[in-house]
């Protein structure tokens, strides 16, 4: 592999050096801060990586006691790369210092975009849900990453996306939360983080985002010949519409990037969830509309990657488009008019024999309950495709905790609920949540159900105490509208 398309190319040690117990076989790549080798641990014949820290850091007073804290901050997740050792403390023993982490032999995105330019929505998609997961984690510990870019993906030897590199991550959980050292990775960073401000989980899905405009456009957002020049473009101007470069995107996708990039962190996804969630419905509602999986139409794709670097998930993208494409069948195809009120009136005599032993056919599979008993059974019915189709969506619907009011607010799920309660209840509050007139004053209710409404999301992380609205006389909260008799505040 030829190192020089790293960012510095630095490599200070050579293959047969042992550092520590490990002897070192192959360079995999260099950094700002460090080099990385595979190496193979004697004892076992394991092979590892290797992350070999160059010395004007290590001596650098204001960077190294940040960067020791690497082992400690790495959440242990299986979408987050292990640390099986480190070495970084003096106390210890003398340089050099590093630390030993799992070999990831499929690669890094940035090294599969640097072969491939981009990538189609579904494989760009199920990367991005792979960090999510293991960044959701990482948030849910208080861990800000800070540096979230291609180079810091990489691939499981099951082809698998997992993060790495935490050395310069944030504990929310410890004194100070502002950049104020070097870290960071200017084309991904976010604006709050380029200018020094206090960061939350917003600065890791606007990073993020970026990965994910690059992958699916085949370049960055932002660019410029210095760091200075795309912090500046960054924090004046809007990203330019991704489907300029890729008219392939689904529009919904687009949108969900679009929100990640929101120069205003309010305005992004609250968490790692919403942003998984989002981009469940976007990838959903192109199905459903038959607009996935047609880049060839367009901009020819490269090659399927090899094993090593990447995997192919038609079937799982067949699986989604197949239950889209029967929904949408659902959604426009008219009541059977052989069918009425489960009797086959203009059906032919064998239309009526194979439904006779369930004589509950019915009308309109596009308002079936969730848990009609049809729905167990669909080799007895005469719209046997459709029903097979919904009850695919039956088990989608039973899969999106809609208990725990976690769906986004414009779901596409939301349209048809098929009697399922969680969701007809949720779908009533819906309506509500974009109503209030003031979020700062939400009701309690509101705040802990946002369902990825912008301005309440605000709101709930801002930790604004709500102050119910007094009850009407019928007991129930207030709903203040505007004249036209919608919310100051519209859903994008």
């Amino acid at each position: 592999m030829n190192p020089t398309h790293f960012e510095t190319g630095e490599f200070r040690h050579t293959a047969g050096e042992r550092i520590g117990n490990y002897l070192l076989d192959k360079p995999l790549g260099a950094g700002g801060f460090a080099e990385v080798w595979r190496a193979v641990e004697p004892n076992s014949e394991r092979h590892v990586a290797v992350k070999i820290f160059f010395d004007r850091v290590t001596n650098d007073p204001t960077i190294w006691p940040k960067i020791r804290e690497e082992p400690k901050k790495q959440p242990d997740h299986e979408r987050i790369v292990p640390i099986y050792y480190s070495h970084l403390d003096p106390a210890d023993g003398p340089g050099p210092y590093y630390i030993v982490m799992k070999l990831m032999e499929g690669g890094t995105l940035e090294e599969f975009l640097e072969e491939h330019s981009r990538l189609g929505p579904d494989d760009a998609v199920r990367i991005i849900r792979d960090v999510l997961d293991g960044l959701g984690y990482a948030h849910s510990k208080g861990i800000i990453h800070r540096d979230i870019k291609p180079s810091n993906i990489l691939f499981s030897s099951q082809h698998r996306a997992t993060l790495a590199d935490f050395g310069i991550a944030k504990d929310q959980n410890k004194a100070g939360n502002t950049t104020t050292f070097g870290g960071g990775t200017a084309t991904y960073m976010s604006p709050e983080q380029a200018e020094g401000l206090p960061l939350t989980r917003a600065t890791d899905i606007y990073s993020l985002g970026t990965v994910l405009y690059e992958t699916l456009a085949g370049k960055v957002p932002f660019d410029g010949p210095t760091d200075t020049a795309i912090i500046i473009a960054r924090s004046k101007y809007d990203p330019p519409p991704l489907r300029q470069s890729a008219p392939d995107i689904p529009e919904r996708l687009e949108k969900v990037i679009l929100t990640c990039l929101d120069r205003n962190l309010e305005h992004r996804y609250a968490d790692c969830n919403a942003m998984s969630r989002a981009l469940d419905w976007a990838m959903v509602s192109a199905a459903n509309s038959g607009t996935t999986q047609v880049s060839q139409q367009h901009d020819p794709q490269p090659e399927p990657p090899t094993p090593k670097k990447y995997w192919l998930i038609g079937g799982l993208a067949a699986a989604v488009l197949a239950v889209g494409l029967g929904y949408h069948q659902i959604r426009k195809t008219p009541p059977n008019p052989g069918v009425q009120d489960g009797l086959m009136q203009n059906a032919s005599p064998q239309q009526q024999s194979v439904t006779k032993p369930n004589p509950r056919v019915a009308k309109d599979w596009a308002h079936v309950l969730w848990n009609d008993p049809d729905l167990a059974n669909c080799v007895n019915v005469l719209d046997a495709s459709q029903c097979n189709s919904m009850k695919q969506r039956s088990n989608l619907l039973q899969r999106t905790n809609f208990d725990k009011k976690t769906v986004a607010y414009d779901s596409e799920l939301f349209e048809n609920c098929m009697g399922y309660k969680p969701c007809v209840d949720l779908k009533e509050f819906k309506d509500k949540l974009t109503a209030p007139k003031d979020w700062p004053h939400a009701t309690p209710n509101m705040l802990r159900a946002c369902m990825g409404f912008p301005p309440c999301v605000a709101a709930s992380r801002n930790r604004i105490r709500p102050i119910p609205d007094p009850p009407d006389p019928g007991g129930q909260p207030k709903i203040h509208l505007k004249p036209n008799g919608k919310s100051q505040f519209d859903p994008k």
